[in-house]
């Protein structure tokens, strides 16, 4: 059953999820204080966003998850899979830039956000290994 992917798109969200909230510490005192003209972030979209208000940039993460999800239900299996890792690895190298911007140390951040995404696989591959084998097992 095609709903069972969204347990793919749990290490994306989480990573997503940490990313904004990285991207809203990351941002200079001047940010908070010009009017939120003064944006430190490399894609222009989200910059959209972060110019036009803080919440604008928030609200914006639910339509563009909700499409990650309704991509992986809606693609071949090999190329869904392959969207949400490639959306989690992008979310996953956003996170360790703003870590080795944001922290003198940034090895302990990296390893939870690591830890952390790790554990969201594997959670997701866990149900849905397990759903895929009971499903053969029912058609046997």
């Amino acid at each position: 059953m095609r709903r069972e992917r969204l347990w793919w798109c749990l290490p994306a969200a989480v990573l997503c999820a940490a990313d904004g909230v990285l991207t809203l510490w990351g941002q200079p005192p001047e940010y908070w204080s010009s009017g939120f003209a003064q944006v430190r972030e490399g894609h222009p979209v989200p910059a959209w966003f972060l110019q036009i208000h803080p919440l604008a940039f928030a609200a914006a993460g639910v339509p563009y998850l909700l499409l990650v999800a309704a991509l992986v239900l809606w693609l071949p299996r090999f190329w869904a899979v392959l969207f949400a890792v490639a959306v989690a690895a992008g979310h996953a190298l956003a996170v360790i830039a703003w870590c080795r911007n944001l922290f003198p140390e940034p090895v302990a951040p990296v390893v939870v956000a690591a830890i952390a995404v790790g554990g969201c696989g594997f959670v997701a591959w866990r149900i849905w290994s397990s759903r895929e084998s009971a499903a053969d097992e029912s058609a046997a």
